[in-house]
């Protein structure tokens, strides 16, 4: 099984945003602020799992993460998750699926408050 982290990301206003990293296995956190180019309304929240993009336009090959759980997931202060809000899974797709996005379930400490990635290929 993988190491755990936690993420948080807090609106401060003004289209200003601190967010925060830690590694629960090494122990290390980071923490740093940016400032959004537009507004945001607070209405939605996203879980992402990424490739880094490369020189010349090309992505590099997805990690074998096989499947990565989020677990006890909120946004707006903990007033929305799981069954209580729209739920859009967008798959990653290059020349062909590269992970499935799995829908909510029971992880972490309650009903319907995290969700699964699955890898499915590398390139």
């Amino acid at each position: 099984m993988g190491k755990h982290f936690y993420a948080e990301t807090t609106y401060d206003g003004n289209n200003q945003y601190t967010f925060f990293l830690f590694n629960v296995y090494t122990g290390n956190a980071l923490d740093f602020n940016a400032t959004a180019k537009q507004s945001f309304n607070g209405s939605y929240a996203d879980w992402v799992v990424e490739r880094p993009g490369l020189p010349g336009g090309t992505h590099a090959n997805l990690s074998n993460y096989k499947t990565m759980t989020w677990d006890d997931t909120i946004y707006n202060n903990g007033a929305g998750s799981g069954s209580q809000t729209n739920n859009w899974q967008v798959n990653m797709v290059g020349s062909e699926l590269l992970a499935t996005a799995n829908g909510w379930g029971n992880y972490g400490s309650g009903a319907n408050t995290g969700f699964t990635d699955t890898q499915d290929h590398c390139k």
